[in-house]
């Protein structure tokens, strides 16, 4: 055990050594995967691309930019070199791991290896699509002021209306939410923008409009008569517990609207298993195992299994927008 312990120590001190930077560079840039390849325009390192969703889409479309991933993963074994956690260096690639908090001590590693990796890379950005994600706060304050401007195209309160957003928004920007410290953060609505700015959350200079762009795919794609309905269908647009809540106790922990949630994907378990012609489809906003593991319980809580209804599909993998049209 003692032996472990001090291996593990003598690993996560040594990996932060200049010597070992080429390294961490190689096999960081070695798991850097394409998107899309543009022969004009600005190479774009992507995080977070699985909650990019028809966005990704919408960009490449653009075909003036490429457009490079990095899994959460391996943004996780890098934060854990800067964090002196060498645990996170033996963890799926691919999962989303128990998240380490970035601190000034990481801070100083990140900067180090972060321009390393963008310049191995001939990257010109990195991009984000939340500016509260926590895991990010490194990368942001990292290369906020450097030759890599990290950007963000945040992608909520789009739907909202003026009224609604100020009544969710306003007091969790004023007073809980953690700061955005990337160089530019772009929103999709004026009202938003003032939001922002109305109550301190960012400099005017740091935040622009740009509306959606996923939306210019979708218009371009009715206008094509591209969406044509040959099933009766019915979709759910699934939701957390918490949703609408700010709340530090967790999203499934059952403060909020576990009640409603457990009755209503119930409801639609039942209403697809007696009607095996319709294709019934709960969309969830991104994929996670507990969110769908309480899709099934609420459904085996009315004495049906999940497994059984054949006309009954969980998705995260495709936009709102196909299966509404």
């Amino acid at each position: 055990m003692f032996i472990s312990i001090l291996f593990k120590v003598i690993i996560s001190y040594s990996l932060r050594l200049t010597i070992f930077d080429y390294l961490i560079v190689r096999y960081v840039a070695n798991n850097i995967k394409v998107v899309c390849l543009s022969d004009v325009g600005l190479n774009v390192l992507i995080l977070d691309i699985e909650r990019f969703r028809e966005d990704i889409k919408a960009l490449c479309s653009t075909k003036r930019i490429s457009i490079f991933s990095l899994d959460i993963g391996i943004q996780d074994k890098l934060t854990g070199i800067s964090e002196y956690r060498v645990s996170h260096l033996f963890k799926n690639n691919n999962s989303n791991n128990t998240l380490i908090l970035p601190s000034e001590i990481g801070l100083v590693y990140i900067r180090r290896i972060l321009p390393k990796i963008m310049r191995f890379m001939h990257m010109d950005c990195v991009m984000s699509c939340g500016m509260l994600y926590r895991r990010n706060i490194n990368w942001e304050k990292a290369l906020s002021n450097g030759s890599y401007p990290f950007y963000c195209m945040h992608r909520e309160a789009i739907g909202l209306s003026k009224r609604l957003s100020s009544r969710i928004n306003k007091s969790f920007y004023s007073l809980k939410a953690r700061k955005y410290y990337g160089s530019m953060l772009f929103v999709g609505v004026h009202h938003f923008k003032n939001l922002l700015l109305s109550v301190g959350y960012i400099e005017k200079e740091r935040v622009k409009v740009t509306g959606s762009i996923k939306i210019d795919n979708l218009v371009d794609m009715v206008n094509k008569d591209m969406f044509k309905c040959s099933e009766h269908s019915v979709v759910l647009f699934s939701f957390l517990y918490t949703s609408g809540i700010m709340t530090t106790d967790g999203k499934w922990s059952g403060v909020g609207f576990s009640k409603l949630f457990n009755e209503v994907h119930g409801v639609v378990g039942k209403f697809a298993h007696m009607n095996p012609s319709i294709k019934v489809v709960i969309k969830i906003k991104w994929y996670e195992k507990e969110w769908i593991d309480k899709i099934h319980q609420s459904i085996s809580n009315i004495g049906l299994s999940y497994k059984d209804i054949s006309n009954l599909t969980i998705k995260w993998d495709v936009s709102a927008q196909e299966l509404i049209l």
